[in-house]
């Protein structure tokens, strides 16, 4: 999952995505599937405990970035 501003949602993130969907298939075996949202929607799907945020905050793990607690909580 990535969260991103909505200005750059659907430029950067979405051009290096297959490439690194190839790349991680290819050399690791696993599948890519990212989820592009907003804070604001992350937070909306929170709050109202809805999928797939919900599974997220679940299941999650952390790569890099803010947690996943920090996310909710506008930290």
């Amino acid at each position: 999952m990535y969260s991103v501003s909505r200005s750059i949602k659907s430029q950067k993130n979405e051009s290096v995505i297959p490439k690194l969907r190839e790349i991680l298939h290819l050399n690791y075996g696993v599948s890519l599937a990212p989820l592009l949202i907003t804070k604001s929607e992350f937070h909306s799907k929170a709050r109202n405990n809805l999928s797939p945020v919900k599974n997220i905050i679940k299941e999650g793990k952390i790569l890099f970035g803010k947690t996943i607690k920090d996310l909710i909580n506008g930290s």
